[in-house]
């Protein structure tokens, strides 16, 4: 899985490769994890007052039992100290490890991994 893991930061720290899988991942309509982990990069990069709007609209998305884009790792336990979050740029850290987790270890990033799509 480390492999994978170190494949998988490459790709996130390179914008030609993060739109590949990015688009990998939405034909095999799996991308709510990583439109997650996107999210997360907008946020930390943003001032204070526009962290706080924008922490609201990820739990709403993406958290919430009756969020839209659930994540399908289980988030309960960091929800409620995410709740009563205020901004703090850490604030997600522990889904973002679980969420980034569950993509290097699932199927999709194995078969974009072993696609020709990935391919340097």
């Amino acid at each position: 899985m480390e492999v994978y893991r170190e494949l998988f930061d490459r790709a996130m720290s390179s914008s030609r490769k993060r739109q590949t899988m990015k688009s990998f991942c939405q034909k095999t309509r799996d991308s709510r994890s990583l439109d997650f982990l996107e999210d997360l990069s907008e946020y930390r990069n943003m001032n204070f007052e526009e962290r706080m709007v924008k922490m609201n609209q990820i739990i709403d998305k993406y958290l919430l039992k009756t969020a839209p884009r659930r994540l399908k790792v289980p988030v309960d336990v960091e929800l409620d100290s995410i709740l009563n979050g205020s901004g703090q740029l850490e604030l997600f850290d522990v889904i973002q490890e679980k969420v980034t987790n569950s993509i290097v270890s699932g199927s999709t990033f194995k078969n974009l991994v072993k696609s020709s799509a990935f391919a340097d």
